[in-house]
């Protein structure tokens, strides 16, 4: 992948109806997209992982993906926001194969975490 957003999170507003939230940025994997519920004295709450689901082909969160939870309220705010761990994980091998995608996967990596 290539990456030239430089953005890594969005935040929208609640207004009681609305259960999927878009995002434009790319995430290496659906566990590195985290939702936040913004608080009346500014700060957030993490939401469980078993109150939202990533579609990460249609770049979109679904909160609250149960069908029976009320969805955001009005002046209630949704912050969804790329967290890429800080790891390092390509191993190379001299006179080893050569994967030119695993060095890129391995160097996106490495620009997420920059930006975030």
């Amino acid at each position: 992948m290539t990456v030239i957003s430089q953005e890594t999170k969005v935040i929208y507003e609640g207004n009681g109806l609305t259960q999927e939230w878009p995002f434009s940025f790319p995430i290496m994997n659906p566990d590195t997209l985290k939702v936040f519920i913004g608080r009346p004295d500014g700060g957030t709450d993490q939401v469980e992982k078993a109150d939202y689901l990533v579609d990460q082909a249609n770049k979109k969160v679904i909160y609250p993906k149960n069908d029976l939870a009320e969805p955001l309220g009005a002046g209630k705010k949704i912050i969804l926001a790329r967290q890429t761990p800080i790891t390092q994980e390509l191993e190379l091998v001299n006179n080893g194969v050569y994967y030119a995608e695993a060095v890129e996967v391995a160097l996106d990596q490495r620009t997420f975490v920059e930006q975030e």
